[in-house]
């Protein structure tokens, strides 16, 4: 139906309204007047629809905002209650952190393991767009801890050569935590150890 017929539509039924409450004389003039400004009418009708979409996509990206934010707090909030992921975190900052080269399923290899998985996953959320990268500013001083460690970056590459020499096709989630860390290193965030930027 056309543009024009919804507008005849449209005047009709409130002609009809208004015959019908026994006003048929205003009712002739509605008719008559819609049918007159119609381009008024349709423009009237395209600015409220504009309007409309205008209004979903503030609450769509407010939304958004606050899923993002809402992430990172939860992130955030289950790392400060883990003992072990704190516990190797500072391992890790006070230099005390050893390459876990012993066998596989260490207990070193599973603490690190647990630490690695938490900021991947938060990496990924990244990656795929559920976070906002300015809402990250609060975890990207850890990540630049963690990663910074030559333990823990010898400690991925071998866990990233293991994955690739298997034959996998997906990519490993602690190489994408690694991408956000090199994203982190080439902008002028990331402190040395004396906690400059560098």
């Amino acid at each position: 139906m056309g543009q024009k017929s919804v507008v005849w539509v449209l005047g009709g039924i409130a002609a009809a309204a208004l015959i019908v409450a026994g006003i048929w004389r205003y009712g002739i003039t509605a008719f008559a007047f819609v049918m007159h400004h119609y381009q008024f009418f349709i423009s009237l009708g395209a600015l409220a629809t504009a309007l409309g979409a205008g209004i979903a996509a503030y609450q769509l990206r407010r939304k958004n905002r606050l899923t993002s934010v809402s992430i990172v707090a939860q992130a955030l909030k289950e790392f400060a209650a883990d003992n072990v992921m704190q516990d190797v975190f500072y391992d890790i900052e006070y230099g005390k952190f050893e390459y876990p080269g012993g066998s596989q399923g260490s207990t070193e290899e599973r603490r690190i393991d647990r630490l690695l998985r938490h900021f991947a996953a938060i990496a990924l959320a990244r990656k795929n767009g559920l976070v906002n990268s300015g809402d990250l500013v609060l975890i990207q001083y850890y990540v630049v801890k963690i990663m910074d460690n030559d333990n823990v970056m010898k400690y991925v590459r071998k866990i990233r050569r293991n994955w690739a020499k298997d034959g996998r096709k997906i990519e490993h989630p602690y190489t994408v935590l690694k991408r956000f860390y090199e994203d982190l290193e080439e902008s002028s965030y990331v402190p040395d150890s004396a906690g400059t930027k560098r």
